[in-house]
């Protein structure tokens, strides 16, 4: 006995010790990153110590506070979910810390560096991790850190694959921006499709399979974002603009009422990473956003892992990377995303058994935090999602552990916070859409109106103009049945939905749920996860409602980061039954069978799943199955070649959801509604140049006219006055201008040129929905032309010129 004590204590005093260790690293990292900038800033061999400071930063700024306020918890650092955890801790600390030092230069101006200045932000995020330091120092936490020794489990080629993908998508996306070839992207997405089946074929371990979810998350979110040059797709152009605002300004002004400026993941931590990194801020959202957000695939696993087999949760992982929202929103549309991050931490934070008390709460706190100034969309799902938690736990039971992460407590922060945080800095309009979205969907629901043409679901009946799109229709049609027979074969095992079950077909469900048990441990212990689950299929659901706030690619991805396991839970109750339906009609036709009978041709197709936390080694006896080993794989590498844009670029020649892959093309030969679609994601340099020397040369008071569908004036990266308008600055569509407007510049972009027309919006952005205007009505004549460059120009209209009438403006033809 005293042998094993002394074991004890030399483990508990190494863990003690643990903190000092961590503080020195921090310290030589701090000392490092120090170096790098003076370096930098002499001009000794600059682009290596560019290269070295951005290197340094990113991992600094997004995990370092992080890791320290968990580590004040108490909370050992030497798991995978960690990583998820420190970089919403990250998030929380620096955005609250350069907030409230926004919020104070606000009221009292110093007189020195401006917060989001760059030697305020060195020194302040500096300052911080300082103080965090001395907190660790003077608690002394008993923490373990990650041992280098745990590397070794990983293979040299495993890590090389990591690493390979995704500089290979790095660097294919940078070529098209330089109008090269695009052969390499689209060899490195082949490449990204082949993972699944090279995992299972060479029987990846639990650390190589979290390593390449990692890279494969991290390569398709880099290779969206390095091609798209200018932030033109969805959201990310105007979220740049309140990013720049704050950038330019030097500090964060709630002043200005609008709901993405009271978001600090916008206004605060995109100018941060900016100037710690010493990246342009359009840069910083292309590389330091990919970096952070990837860390989503892990936190993924690890809560996965805990409820399903290890193949499955691998697989799991991909489908949702492999799903074309992922890399094409999240990768751009950086607020959603983080909200996201923040919700899936308490996620994970709920199932992760060895994260005790304390560190729930520091994750719950941080999250929520995160959550809220991030996007009140997930704050409003966070808020659901809990209350779905506390409800379950109250009426059914739910083991104790998953508190505080999941508690009554962590619902009140939610609401309170998210009514103070939206009430004071975005003068109530967030809450306003909210409920008016809300009361919208009851009174017609009420009124018997469930028309699908102007919600989110309508894009599930759109005219898709696509072979591709019409195949990704199909796609998520069959996902969504998949995983919602998955989930209900789970749920009719726990209250309440087991009482409503037959005798008769309960008893042989019984046998299913026992064979599928032994692989996934979400049927004989759920827990949370049901909850979770009931939660994520409201989510689901309220993307179909007549009417909604977050658009079903968000809802999707959302819900879809509980429920995909469930598509290959449905997989292998469905062999089961099969199987277990064949025995029983052996028996019955053939009489008794024998043991052999029982394992029936339908047999050799049962998944072949490792039981969480046991060996990678199969256990004797169980087979192999080929379909699930290798049938999903190809599947799943066949979604991300559709979802991706290789078929499209490749075989098809049509719209897709990456269609800079495919530009050249596009451009030379591709049908109207494919040029639409390329331009809705693709701003030319010579737009760019165009709205820089008009901003440059405008005359004060002056308005600028011009399309208005694709969001054709890129003033995002010019304009930094505050500006409710989208694009930002005195702009409006011209052909809603009438002979009363005075003098006007006329913004011509390249997308006009091209197509001879003015474009208008009737509807959403689709071009079903697009009318366009011909030059000649619109009586600008080349007199009037000012600046030109490519296909770009600007024009004066001094006021004679009259433009559309309202009967003129409905006479356009499509």
């Amino acid at each position: 006995m005293s042998g094993a004590s002394d074991v004890v204590e030399r483990a508990r005093a190494i863990r003690q010790r643990a903190w000092g260790r961590l503080l020195v690293v921090v310290a030589l990292w701090t000392l490092a990153l120090l170096a790098a900038t003076a370096m930098q800033k002499a001009g000794v061999a600059a682009s290596v110590f560019d290269a070295l400071r951005v290197a340094l930063s990113i991992p600094y700024a997004g995990l370092v506070p992080g890791v320290l306020v968990l580590a004040l918890a108490g909370v050992s650092l030497g798991r995978a979910p960690v990583l998820v955890y420190a970089v919403v801790a990250s998030t929380a600390v620096l955005s609250a810390v350069f907030a409230v030092a926004s919020l104070v230069y606000g009221v009292w101006p110093w007189g020195v560096a401006p917060p989001l200045s760059e030697p305020f932000v060195m020194g302040g995020t500096i300052a911080v991790v300082a103080l965090l330091g001395a907190a660790v120092a003077i608690r002394r936490p008993a923490i373990s850190l990650p041992r280098m020794g745990g590397a070794r489990a990983v293979r040299p080629s495993v890590a090389v694959v990591a690493v390979a993908l995704p500089v290979l998508a790095a660097v294919g996306a940078a070529v098209l921006t330089v109008d090269g070839p695009n052969v390499s992207a689209l060899v490195a997405l082949v490449a990204i499709a082949a993972v699944p089946l090279v995992a299972v074929l060479a029987r990846f371990n639990r650390l190589e399979q979290l390593l390449v979810s990692y890279a494969v998350a991290l390569a398709l979110l880099l290779q969206n974002t390095v091609m798209t040059e200018f932030l033109k797709s969805g959201d990310a152009n105007y979220e740049y603009y309140f990013s720049n605002l704050a950038l330019s300004a030097g500090y964060w002004d709630p002043a200005l009422v609008v709901n993405k400026n009271a978001m600090l993941r916008l206004t605060v931590l995109h100018p941060v990473h900016a100037q710690l990194t010493g990246l342009p801020l359009e840069l910083e959202y292309r590389l330091v956003h990919p970096f952070l957000f990837a860390t989503v695939a892990i936190g993924l696993y690890a809560a996965y892992e805990q409820y399903f087999g290890r193949r499955t949760t691998l697989f799991s992982v991909l489908l949702f990377c492999y799903l074309h929202p992922f890399f094409t929103r999240y990768s751009l549309d950086t607020r959603t995303a983080f909200g996201l991050l923040g919700l899936l931490a308490i996620v994970v934070a709920a199932t992760d058994s060895d994260l005790n008390y304390t560190g729930k709460a520091a994750v719950a706190v941080t999250a929520v935090f995160v959550v809220v100034t991030s996007f009140y969309g997930t704050a409003i799902i966070l808020g659901g999602f809990l209350v779905v938690g506390v409800a379950y736990a109250v009426l059914f039971g739910v083991r104790e552990s998953i508190r505080p992460a999941v508690s009554a407590a962590t619902a009140i922060l939610t609401v309170v916070l998210t009514h103070t945080w939206y009430s004071r800095f975005a003068g109530g309009e967030a809450l306003e859409v909210i409920v008016g979205a809300t009361a919208q969907v009851v009174g017609r629901i009420l009124g018997g109106d469930v028309s699908l043409g102007e919600s989110a679901a309508g894009a599930a009946t759109a005219e898709t103009f696509s072979l591709t799109y019409e195949l990704i229709r199909v796609e998520f049609v069959v996902l969504t049945l998949l995983l919602g027979f998955g989930a209900l074969f789970v749920a009719l095992g726990y209250p309440p939905l087991n009482r409503l079950v037959p005798r008769p077909i309960a008893s042989r469900l019984a046998v299913v749920r026992a064979d599928v048990g032994q692989r996934h441990p979400v049927m004989a212990d759920s827990g949370f996860y049901l909850a979770a689950t009931f939660a994520a299929l409201g989510v689901l659901l309220s993307g179909f409602a007549p009417t909604t706030i977050l658009g079903i690619e968000r809802s999707y991805m959302i819900a879809g980061a509980v429920l995909f396991p469930y598509v290959f839970v449905f997989f292998d109750a469905t062999r089961t039954a099969i199987r277990e339906s064949g025995s029983w009609l052996v028996h019955t036709v053939g009489g008794r069978a024998d043991t052999r009978s029982r394992i029936s041709v339908l047999g050799r197709f049962a998944p072949s799943e490792e039981i969480p936390g046991e060996s990678d080694r199969r256990p004797a006896g169980d087979r192999r199955s080929a379909v699930f080993a290798v049938g999903v794989p190809v599947v799943l590498a066949i979604l991300l070649l559709v979802n991706g844009g290789v078929v499209a670029a490749t075989v098809t020649e049509e719209r897709s959801t990456q269609p800079l892959l495919d530009r050249e093309r596009t451009l030379d030969e591709g049908e109207p509604p494919e040029v639409f679609h390329l331009y809705a994601h693709y701003t030319p340099r010579t737009d760019v140049a165009g709205a820089g020397w008009l901003h440059d040369t405008r005359v004060d008071e002056v308005r600028v006219y011009g399309s208005e569908a694709t969001d054709p004036y890129p003033s995002y990266f010019y304009y930094t006055d505050p500006s409710d308008k989208r694009p930002p600055g005195p702009f409006g569509a011209l052909v809603r201008r009438n002979a009363t407007s005075g003098a006007g510049y006329v913004f011509v972009d390249e997308y006009s040129s091209r197509t001879g027309a003015i474009n208008y919006r009737e509807g959403d952005q689709r071009f079903g929905n697009t009318r366009f205007i011909p030059f000649e009505r619109t009586v600008i004549p080349d007199s009037a032309r000012l600046y030109s460059a490519g296909q770009t120009a600007v024009y004066l209209d001094r006021g004679r010129n009259r433009t559309l009438t309202a009967s003129e403006q409905h006479a356009g033809g499509q």
